[in-house]
């Protein structure tokens, strides 16, 4: 499994429109449509990744930028359904959101998070 978090943009936002939700998690965990909606709407606070597994994508995440605090935070996260396999439950300690969380991702959503307060996004994979 190598794991990549890469910005979406317009050449890749439909694999995000095709992950999916497992049963019962509509209630707690945005699907990427309404999520990606909410990117556009709060564009200067908001930014989306999709999770990759080499070149598939099977999640998301977005950060946000809280300006009470001033920080940016997790806002959503979410795997496909048909990584069940190493997605676990769907929850915070499934293997592969832990994955996604490893400090590598970490380091690459801090780097992003670092560029963007100062307003250069230069170098970042898009």
């Amino acid at each position: 499994m190598e794991i990549q978090l890469k910005r979406i943009y317009e050449r890749n936002f439909v694999d995000a429109f095709n992950l999916k939700l497992a049963d019962g998690q509509e209630a707690f965990i945005s699907h990427p449509i309404r999520s990606l909606a909410q990117a556009y709407v709060y564009y200067n606070q908001c930014t989306p990744f999709g999770i990759y597994d080499g070149d598939k994508m099977v999640g998301y995440v977005m950060v946000i930028y809280d300006y009470d605090i001033p920080e940016y935070d997790v806002w959503h996260m979410m795997i496909d359904t048909s990584c069940a396999g190493y997605a676990g439950n769907g929850g915070k300690n499934s293997p592969l959101s832990n994955r996604c969380m490893s400090k590598r991702s970490y380091k690459c959503l801090n780097c992003f998070c670092q560029r963007k307060s100062r307003m250069d996004t230069s170098g970042f994979e898009a």
